[in-house]
């Protein structure tokens, strides 16, 4: 479960149904200016599989089952933190235990605030792995995706 945390600034609770999945809180991300405008909508550390614990370690993620809610209309589940890290240490150095989490299955969605269009909104994501980042670009509408170069010391 995502942890509770205080909101950044410039930024207002959004409340999403996610239909069978039941609600999610997340958060709008606005504008500095008077009066704000809506840029985004945010939410952190969505489960999309049951944790990796116990006996689970180390086999294929389960699928969260169909009965799995996140919450409620009057009690949504609260996203407005993010993913929690997996426990892999980094390249030479000691796993910072501080820091993960075993229940790791999670992930963070951004959602640009405005009308959707027609065909749905592009997805844009990456995956770290190492010390290779591969950026991958999936078009709504399209039924496969692409693999884009591994980009290196870049920005993301």
């Amino acid at each position: 479960m995502p942890s509770p945390s205080s909101p950044p600034p410039n930024t207002k609770p959004y409340l999403l149904d996610v239909s069978f999945r039941g609600y999610i809180e997340g958060l709008t991300y606005t504008s500095p200016n008077d009066p704000p405008k809506d840029l985004c909508h945010y939410f952190g550390g969505i489960p999309y599989a049951l944790p990796p614990v116990g006996p689970y370690r180390w086999r294929l993620p389960r699928p969260l089952p169909p009965c799995y809610r996140y919450g409620h209309r009057a009690n949504p589940g609260r996203f407005i933190d993010g993913a929690s890290l997996c426990p892999q240490p980094g390249f030479n150095a000691p796993l910072d235990e501080a820091n993960w989490d075993e229940d790791c299955l999670q992930t963070n969605v951004w959602i640009p605030a405005g009308k959707k269009p027609d065909k749905g909104w592009p997805v844009f994501f990456y995956i770290r792995m190492y010390h290779d980042i591969y950026i991958l670009f999936l078009q709504a509408h399209l039924r496969h995706r692409r693999r884009l170069s591994p980009v290196r010391d870049s920005q993301y």
